[in-house]
């Protein structure tokens, strides 16, 4: 009777970091990780995503956050933590792929590297998020789709990589961040941006540079979910076994969106409804002119950081050939 007369154990809650805003289809997925977390674990774990960094944190720090316990989870891409871990910044850098296919062969292998990193951090990779933009395009506020064309022009990129890159072909390109792009664009402080089409409206990009030509395959960096190893090892094997069934689950549902296709191609309907002008693509001779310039430069910049950083860019090349 003693034991009967005893409360039920309460349900555990973690609170998930995600610097998303939530018209980002990595805010959806990231809610159905929450709901297949409360799923297998029949309620008794349950995911509070915060979404568009409203905690206040700061992606650049979640290596040293999650470890500290200020948040339980982080959904992270990796880029972010250069600061703290160089070879990170260069271990999947757009140009990497030439079809948009090699981007399920290349996650595997991406993730090989990146776990081993976050273990030194006391942080446990749950598992990947596939991102679900295959495209990267130009977008303008006259008509270009020629590298050509870019020789007179200042395009937006957001990454030291796409800066290299497109110095190689000639062109000038300047790191802007996604919340400083439309004015940056509307006041003339760079003429063209490189973004996902499919996703172009939710920045509203074709207010600024309406017409868009396809330039490459998107080498989306796959977002992780991470949380403390110290708080993982606190959760029941049940609670942590749903974790990783969870995370299973979203990386299988949105490998499927990736595959399909047709988010991007929603994406990019929306684009041309709002007004947005679809270009003819980079010729062939551009795309593959491109893809040159961004390995050459992958190399240079890999060798740069170390060997470490060149094994990396050689494991991932392995993986897509």
């Amino acid at each position: 009777m003693a034991l009967s007369a005893l409360p039920a154990a309460a349900e555990t809650t973690l609170r998930l970091h995600s610097v998303w805003v939530e018209s980002r289809p990595v805010a959806e997925y990231l809610n159905y990780f929450s709901k297949k977390v409360t799923e297998h674990s029949k309620g008794d774990l349950n995911i509070q995503v915060f979404h568009g960094g409203s905690l206040g944190i700061k992606d650049a720090d979640i290596l040293r956050v999650l470890p500290s316990g200020a948040v339980d989870m982080s959904a992270l891409y990796p880029e972010y933590v250069a600061r703290d871990e160089p070879e990170l910044a260069v271990a999947y850098v757009q140009g990497s792929i030439e079809a948009v296919d090699d981007q399920l062969k290349a996650v595997p292998a991406i993730q090989a590297i990146y776990q081993p990193v976050f273990e030194k951090w006391g942080i446990t990779t749950l598992g990947a998020v596939q991102v679900p933009e295959r495209s990267v395009h130009v977008f303008c506020k006259t008509p270009v789709r020629s590298l050509e064309e870019l020789k007179s022009k200042k395009i937006r990129v957001w990454g030291r990589h796409q800066v290299e890159t497109f110095k190689k072909l000639g062109i000038a390109a300047q790191i802007i961040g996604q919340n400083d792009m439309y004015v940056a664009l509307q006041t003339g402080v760079v003429d063209c941006a490189t973004y996902m089409g499919s996703i172009a409206t939710t920045i509203s990009l074709q207010e600024v540079t309406p017409y868009a030509a396809y330039l490459q395959p998107h080498a989306g960096v796959p977002i992780n979910l991470l949380i403390s190893t110290k708080r993982f090892q606190s959760l029941s094997p049940a609670q942590q076994e749903a974790l990783r069934a969870a995370a299973a689950d979203v990386l299988a549902y949105t490998n499927d969106e990736f595959t399909k296709g047709e988010r991007e191609e929603a994406g990019l309907k929306k684009l041309t409804d709002a007004g947005g002008k679809m270009l003819e693509p980079f010729s062939d001779a551009d795309q593959a002119a491109f893809i040159t310039a961004a390995r050459t430069t992958w190399k240079e910049m890999s060798e740069q950081v170390g060997p470490k950083a060149v094994a990396n860019m050689n494991a991932i090349l392995d993986a897509v050939k």
